[in-house]
């Protein structure tokens, strides 16, 4: 027979078990959410540095981000070309592009 006593213990019990399910709940979806939108952010390619700037030669692109190809566009919206990206960098040489395609120097 369950007396009040133990009825009141019993509620304290569960009443606690909640309260820390809730807060792990809580702990563990704060902790998914912020991890997907870093991991969002961190895919985002952006251009960091580019030299030596003005050049008529060899060009290097830093990125941050996932990218695996760069392509290179003139003023026009012409290209240039398409370059691998290799550690976060791309290299290519202006000289190898023809010269109409990105103007005189």
């Amino acid at each position: 027979m369950i007396t009040k006593k133990n009825s009141r213990q019993d509620s304290y019990l569960w009443g606690g078990v909640a309260v820390v399910v809730a807060l792990v709940i809580g702990v563990l979806l704060y902790k998914f959410f912020r991890n997907t939108s870093d991991k969002k952010s961190d895919n985002i390619p952006v251009i960091t540095k580019v030299f030596p700037n003005p050049t008529k030669g060899p060009v290097t692109i830093e990125i941050k981000g996932h990218a695996s190809q760069l392509k290179v566009l003139n003023m026009n919206g012409q290209s240039l070309g398409a370059f691998a990206v290799s550690g976060g960098e791309v290299h290519f040489d202006l000289h190898q592009c023809q010269e109409e395609l990105y103007g005189h120097w």
